[in-house]
C-alpha cells in the first residue's frame, strides 16, 4: 500500500539530518525529486532527499544521492540485482569495528550466491519484519551494484534485527556469526533442505530411528583435523565425510544367544528373567588409558589398567541394570511373596542393547527452489 510504502521509506529520513538545509543543497534536492517524478518515484520528501545527500555513499553528489534513492527503491519493489563478475565489489564498512561478523556473513551469502534470495521474496504482514527484508534487498543491490556500504546503513540493519526480537544485534559489539544466520534466516522463513538419513548397523533394525527424514537450513560441515598429503582439505572430502559418516548407535541384538556368554552369571547360569540388562561396548586402543580385559576379582563394570603391549581387540561389553516396563503395584517380599501397596515400581523385561557401529547416510532430497547450502 501507499502508507506502507511511504512508512518504509522513512528509513532515509534518519534523525541525523537536523541541519538546515542550505540554498546549494536545497536546489539539489529539488533537482532531485524532479527527476525521481518522471520516473514514476513520488513518494518522498525533501528530508529524505537530504539524507541521501549527506550520506557517506554519496557524499553530497547529485547523482549518487539519485543512484541511492533508485536502488532503494528497487529494493522496496522487491527487486534484487543479479551479480555481475564484471562489477567490482566494494563490500561494508566496519562499524566500529565490531560488525564484521554481519559485513562477511551477508557477503557469504549474498555476494555471489542466489541459493538465500527466496527468503528475500517473502511477503511478511508486521512491519519489523518487512523493514529487516527491505533493508537486506538494500545491502544486497548496494553490494551487486558495485557501490559501499556504509556504516550508517549498517546501523540501519542492527536497528531492524533488533526490532525484529535480537536486541543484542543493535548493540557495538562482536556477535556469533551463526547465530546472526540462524536468526536471520528463522526471520525470514528461509526454505528447509530436507535430507533422507539412513542408518545401516548389525543390529536389530528400528524403523523409527533408522531411516527417516531430518530438515535444516544449514549443514554444518566438519572441517578435517589433518589435510591430504598434498597438505591440501578439500571440500569433496569434507561432504564426504558429513554424508557418509562411520557412528555409534545403541540397538537390540539380532541373535538370541549372541551374548549368551557374557550375560552368564558365575555359576554358569543365564541372568534372571526379571533382571534387564544394558550393554555398551568400549572399544580399545593403544595407550595408557585405554581398557583391558577384566582380571580376577573385577567385574566387568570396573575400570581396569590396560596391558601396555596388548594391540587392538575385541570390544568388551559392560553390565548395568535399568527399569523397563509398565509401572507395578505388586510389590516382593524377601521369602517370595507379594503384597500390594501404595508405592509403585516399574516390571521388568530382558533387554539385550549394545552400543554398535554403524554407518549413517544422507541424501539430499532435490526440489526445484532448494540448493545444498553449506
Amino acid at each position: 500500500s501507499q502508507a506502507g510504502t511511504h512508512e518504509l521509506w522513512s528509513i532515509f529520513s534518519h534523525d541525523d539530518v537536523k541541519k538546515k538545509a542550505d540554498k546549494e543543497e536545497q536546489a539539489k534536492v529539488k533537482t532531485i525529486l524532479q527527476r525521481l517524478n518522471r520516473i514514476g518515484i513520488t513518494t518522498l520528501t525533501d528530508r529524505q532527499v537530504e539524507y541521501a545527500l549527506r550520506s557517506k555513499a554519496s557524499g553530497g553528489d547529485s547523482a549518487k544521492a539519485l543512484e541511492l534513492l533508485i536502488i532503494f527503491e528497487d529494493s522496496l519493489e522487491g527487486i534484487i540485482k543479479p551479480y555481475n563478475p564484471a562489477t567490482k565489489l566494494l563490500g561494508a564498512e566496519n562499524r566500529e569495528g565490531v560488525t564484521c561478523y554481519l559485513d562477511a556473513l551477508l557477503f557469504a551469502m549474498f555476494a555471489r550466491l542466489d541459493s538465500f534470495e527466496a527468503m528475500l521474496y517473502n511477503n511478511f504482514e508486521d512491519e519489523a519484519r518487512k523493514r529487516l527484508a527491505v533493508l537486506l534487498r538494500l545491502w544486497v543491490n548496494m553490494l551487486r551494484t558495485g557501490k559501499l556500504i556504509t556504516v550508517d546503513i549498517t546501523k540501519h540493519l542492527q536497528e531492524a534485527l533488533s526490532k525484529c526480537g535480537w536486541e543484542e544485534a543493535a548493540k557495538l559489539r562482536q556477535q556469533d556469526a551463526s547465530e546472526a544466520f540462524t536468526f536471520i534466516t528463522g526471520q525470514l522463513e528461509l526454505p528447509l533442505l530436507t535430507l533422507k538419513m539412513d542408518l545401516y548397523h548389525t543390529g536389530k533394525e528400528d524403523a523409527n530411528d533408522d531411516h527417516r527424514f531430518v530438515n535444516e537450513r544449514l549443514l554444518e560441515v566438519a572441517i578435517p583435523e589433518e589435510p591430504d598429503e598434498n597438505g591440501l582439505i578439500k571440500l569433496e572430502d569434507c561432504l564426504e565425510t558429513y554424508f557418509n559418516n562411520k557412528v555409534e548407535v545403541k540397538r537390540h541384538l539380532n541373535r538370541r544367544n549372541t551374548l549368551q556368554s557374557v550375560l552368564s552369571n558365575d555359576k554358569g547360569q543365564l541372568a534372571e528373567k526379571g533382571q534387564v540388562l544394558h550393554l555398551e561396548t568400549v572399544e580399545l586402543t593403544d595407550g595408557p588409558d585405554s581398557p583391558a580385559p577384566p582380571g580376577p576379582g573385577l567385574s566387568p563394570s570396573q575400570p581396569v589398567r590396560p596391558n601396555t603391549t596388548r594391540k587392538r581387540g575385541d570390544s568388551l561389553f559392560s553390565l548395568r541394570k535399568i527399569d523397563d516396563g509398565e509401572p507395578s503395584e505388586n510389590k516382593e517380599m524377601d521369602d517370595g511373596s507379594s503384597t500390594t501397596t501404595g508405592r509403585t515400581r516399574r516390571k521388568s523385561s530382558l533387554r539385550k542393547e549394545v552400543l554398535m557401529p554403524a554407518w549413517q547416510f544422507f541424501s539430499l532430497i532435490r526440489k526445484s527452489e532448494q540448493r545444498l547450502r553449506v
